[in-house]
């Protein structure tokens, strides 16, 4: 019988695998990109979801605390426009022509409820299946003039 000189260290074999691990590689990747692309398009969407309610928010902030008289009216919704349009403008690749802001004002007694509605076609990076490729991501905010 022969005593191995470090009995810690014994000799098995084992059976080759040669390729076992570029194959599971091949098997996994395209599923993994998938997830990971997936991940990263819902992502942007919902980036650019909260920057629209932002620019809604902007909108009515500056509607609510600038009174408007029937005179004054078309220079206060082009200045709502315009507010609502720079803070949208962070989107990354920002289109403009994907971009709209509606105003509408209802009077309540001496105050006046005003919304602000914007909405921005959003794209995807890749075309899903059974997915639209375009988004409409819409915010209303509503405030009564405190000023």
């Amino acid at each position: 019988m022969q005593i191995s000189p470090n009995p810690s260290r014994a000799i098995v074999a084992t059976p080759r695998r040669n390729g076992t691990s570029a194959v599971e590689c091949a098997v996994v990747l395209p599923l993994m990109l998938t997830i990971a692309i997936g991940c990263t398009d819902f992502a942007r969407a919902i980036h650019v979801d909260i920057a629209v309610t932002n620019c809604a928010r902007a909108g009515s902030d500056y509607a609510a605390t600038n009174r408007f008289t029937s005179d004054t009216r078309s220079s206060w919704v082009e200045e709502i426009t315009a507010i609502a349009t720079e803070e949208a403008s962070t989107i990354p690749d920002f289109d403009d022509s994907k971009f709209s802001v509606e105003v509408t004002d209802t009077p309540l007694g001496d105050r006046v409820l005003v919304s602000v509605t914007c909405n921005y076609r959003f794209e995807r990076v890749v075309a899903w299946p059974g997915l639209p490729s375009n988004i409409e991501l819409t915010h209303t905010v509503a405030m009564t003039q405190y000023q």
